[in-house]
């Protein structure tokens, strides 16, 4: 991660957010514990908390749009969905949405306006303030007078189609270093991964394409031990597991059997929803090394309230991954994983942190769940 991160994003009439909807991962305290989940003088972690239809989800979606707009990883039917992309109070036309990165020293500035998922209106990059190109989509017209500043000086830009981003274009159609500030956003787009535990199993946007057998997964990388010891370490899950060949199945593939007494069952089949969500935190924690931005939706959904707290402890301590998850689960907040400027409350498409929705100058020593449940930190 180092100083390659997320600083700012901003949405606005998409979905259910009508009003502008700003995540600062700038607004840091100068709070002395907890430390973790502050990297490079940025916010590295936070939780999102609200009610069912808040609007967790949608944050996620309006977060991940920069997935579905410059790369072709895998992306959710909620952010292709045309009829729900605009918010319906709105009589704007379009969505925006703002990306403001750290890349070393630079301060880079990504923006965009949409009127479909996949129909740009207009388009501006920003480097140190600068501005590199703006692109109007409608009208065909633009100004590139500085993409020196990308080395993208020669490249002539007359008339780009709608559906395709001008970033996208100039990464695809110029000679870029490859830790250029182009290739920078494009891979930091690439990187990214959402998910969430549902009773399907898996659904993600980002990182990857297409849907991954996760038991095969596990076989095939000699992960049994591990995925062990993973139960147990973080859920106190003590189970035995092997590979077993089934005549049913081809020759190369074996399916994960859990051994109970002395006879194997079929994992899938014996597995709670709690085991399959550690099961699927687990696959992809072997990615984490790679990923530029994390969200995990209702991370707990199967989790007991203990487990919850333990799984976000692990998420919090992760030292190269800037992380975002949701929850309405009121009994993680407090001071001993997280700290109040790593909180988020969402509701009535509106999202801000815990410490610019109170008066009061949050200490460790509040009991922040119980101010929570009090409306300390209603919008």
């Amino acid at each position: 991660m180092g100083d390659n991160m997320l600083r700012k994003f901003k949405v606005s009439n998409y979905k259910n957010f009508n009003d502008e909807v700003i995540v600062d991962f700038t607004n840091k305290h100068d709070y002395q514990y907890n430390q973790y989940c502050v990297k490079d003088d940025l916010i590295s972690k936070m939780l999102v908390l609200g009610t069912n239809a808040s609007g967790k989800s949608n944050l996620g979606y309006a977060l991940f749009d920069i997935v579905l707009s410059l790369t072709d990883n895998q992306t959710n039917e909620h952010q292709t969905d045309e009829l729900s992309f605009l918010n319906g109070y709105s009589n704007k036309k379009y969505a925006s949405f703002s990306y403001e990165f750290s890349n070393g020293k630079k301060i880079i500035l990504f923006e965009y306006k949409k009127t479909r998922p996949t129909e740009f209106l207009e388009e501006s990059l920003f480097i140190d303030g600068q501005l590199v190109y703006t692109y109007n989509y409608k009208n065909s017209t633009g100004n590139f007078e500085n993409m020196n500043l990308i080395n993208a000086d020669t490249l002539t830009i007359e008339s780009i189609e709608s559906s395709l981003s001008v970033l996208r274009f100039i990464a695809n159609n110029s000679n870029q270093q490859e830790d250029s500030d182009v290739n920078f956003i494009i891979n930091f787009a690439k990187n990214m991964l959402w998910f969430r535990a549902t009773q399907d199993g898996n659904a993600y946007i980002g990182l990857l394409n297409g849907r991954e057998n996760i038991n095969q997964y596990i076989i095939n990388n000699n992960l049994l031990n591990e995925f062990e010891s993973f139960l147990r370490e973080l859920g106190d899950i003590e189970i035995r597991l092997k590979a077993a060949k089934v005549e049913t199945l081809p020759e190369s593939e074996s399916i994960l059997v859990q051994i109970i007494g002395k006879q194997p069952v079929i994992f899938n089949e014996v597995a709670s929803s709690g085991t399959k969500a550690l099961e699927l935190l687990f696959f992809w924690n072997s990615y984490f090394d790679k990923i530029s931005f994390l969200f995990i939706d209702e991370f707990d959904a199967f989790y007991h309230y203990e487990l919850s707290k333990k799984v976000l402890k692990f998420i919090a301590e992760l030292n190269n991954v800037q992380a975002m998850l949701t929850s309405h689960n009121t009994s993680l907040i407090s001071n001993t994983i997280l700290r109040p400027d790593c909180y988020l409350n969402i509701s009535n498409g509106k999202v801000a942190p815990f410490t610019s929705l109170t008066n009061r100058e949050l200490r460790v020593v509040h009991n922040l769940e119980k101010m929570y449940r009090n409306g300390e930190f209603n919008e």
